[in-house]
């Protein structure tokens, strides 16, 4: 598999995932979020896979973030903050809302 963000080889059981964005240091913006999840989406049907090897093209593995993503979460930040503290009543509950029956919080004998 290969598209603009991530490509996908896999050789005798084993998955070796690219993240292709070396003129930004592979740093995470929303294609590449996506395409990270369709490969791992692609790789949990991928018959006889034993192991998945993530790394990065270029001279960097990953940057982090990619920052000029930080505005399209400012621009959003109202409703996604509305909806950690407030779910949709018609959601089902979250590791937000349920913290301790989500592995959050584990109890101490």
């Amino acid at each position: 598999m290969s598209d603009d963000r991530v490509t996908i080889a896999i050789e005798d059981g084993i998955a070796e995932v690219t993240l292709n964005r070396p003129d930004k240091l592979n740093a995470f913006d929303t294609a590449m979020f996506a395409a990270v999840s369709a490969a791992g989406d692609r790789l949990m049907t991928e018959p006889g896979l034993r192991a998945v090897i993530l790394t990065g093209a270029g001279r960097g593995f990953c940057a982090g973030i990619d920052t000029s993503m930080l505005m399209e979460f400012a621009q959003d930040l109202d409703a996604l903050r509305a909806e950690i503290v407030t779910p949709p009543v018609a959601a089902p509950p979250t590791a937000f809302s349920t913290p301790a029956r989500s592995g959050l919080i584990c109890p101490c004998p």
